[in-house]
C-alpha cells in the first residue's frame, strides 16, 4: 500500500515538516463477508429441478454487494420436481463481477423457502367421430397435447372422461364430446369439445332369412333393425335387385359391413 500525500494541521499548513513516504507491503484488504440467499424462484413444471436464474433474481442477490458489484449468475435448483408452492430453493453457487473474480467476497449461502412450480397446461380434445343415425354410439375418448418430453398418460393421476348426448334414438346432425375430470399432479387440463357427426341412414334393400319370419332392412351404416314379415310392402322387396352382385341366404338375418351396401341383389327365394 502507497501513500500518495498526507494533510498535516501544525497552524502553519504543514510547512513545519518536510514529509517522505514509502510504501507498506504489510497491509491486506479482508474479503467481505456476504450471506445470499436464494430467490423466490417460479417457473412451470418442465420434469427437473434446475431452476434457470432471472434478471430480477441476480438484482436482487446483487444488492447485498458493496454497489457497483453484481451478481452476474448463479445455480439455483428446488428439491424436487413437482408443482408446488413454498417449495424449499437451494442456492449453491455465484459469480460476482468485482474486479477481482469474486475475490473480494467471501460467500455463504441460504436456502430459500418461498419456491413455486406451477403446472402444465394440457390440451385434452374430446375425440371426434362420425357415425351413422340409429346405431350404437362408437366408444369416445380423449386426445392430449402438451405433454413434455417423455411424459405421456402415464403421468397422469386418473384419465379424462367424456360425454355426449347422443344415443343410438338420436336423429342425424352434430353432438359436442365434451370431456371432463381426470387428476394429475403436474398438469391442469384446458379441456376442448370433439364432435360426435350422425349420418342419416339410406334404405339400400330389404334382406330376407331362408324363412322369411322378418325381413332385414340394410342401411348404409349396417344393420338398422328388423321389421315383422307382416309388413308385406317390405317383405315382398326381399328379392328386389340392388345393382348386380349377390349375397348368400342363411337361416337368421344377414349382416353387410359398412361399406359393402353396393352391387348386391337378393338371391332368396
Amino acid at each position: 500500500m502507497n501513500a500518495s500525500g498526507v494533510t498535516i494541521n501544525d497552524g502553519n499548513s504543514g510547512a513545519n515538516y518536510a514529509v517522505t513516504t514509502t510504501g507498506n507491503s504489510t497491509s491486506s484488504i479482508t474479503a467481505k463477508a456476504v450471506s445470499l440467499t436464494a430467490p423466490a424462484a417460479v417457473k412451470t413444471y418442465d420434469g427437473g429441478v434446475r431452476y434457470t436464474a432471472q434478471t430480477i433474481d441476480l438484482t436482487t442477490l446483487s444488492k447485498q454487494l458493496i454497489a457497483g458489484d453484481t451478481v452476474t449468475a448463479a445455480t439455483v435448483a428446488y428439491t424436487d420436481k413437482n408443482v408446488g408452492s413454498n417449495k424449499k430453493v437451494i442456492l449453491s453457487g455465484t459469480t460476482i463481477n468485482d474486479g477481482n473474480s469474486g475475490g473480494n467476497y467471501v460467500v455463504s449461502f441460504v436456502d430459500g423457502q418461498a419456491g413455486k412450480i406451477v403446472p402444465v397446461s394440457l390440451k385434452t380434445m374430446g375425440e371426434s367421430a362420425t357415425t351413422f343415425a340409429g346405431m350404437a354410439i362408437p366408444e369416445l375418448g380423449v386426445s392430449y397435447e402438451g405433454f413434455i418430453p417423455g411424459e405421456s398418460v402415464a403421468n397422469l393421476i386418473s384419465e379424462p372422461e367424456v360425454f355426449t348426448s347422443a344415443t343410438s334414438a338420436s336423429l342425424p346432425g352434430e353432438y359436442p364430446v365434451i370431456p371432463f375430470g381426470g387428476e394429475a399432479v403436474n398438469y391442469t387440463f384446458n379441456y376442448k369439445d370433439g364432435e360426435l357427426t350422425l349420418l342419416p341412414n339410406s334404405i339400400s334393400g330389404i334382406l330376407l332369412p331362408s324363412d322369411r319370419s322378418t325381413a332385414v332392412l340394410a342401411v348404409v351404416g349396417g344393420l338398422l333393425g328388423q321389421l315383422d314379415k307382416s309388413d308385406a310392402t317390405l317383405a315382398q322387396r326381399h328379392a328386389a335387385e340392388i345393382d348386380g352382385a349377390h349375397f348368400g341366404c342363411k337361416d337368421g338375418a344377414v349382416r353387410l359391413p359398412v361399406g359393402m351396401f353396393s352391387d348386391v341383389k337378393s338371391d332368396c327365394n
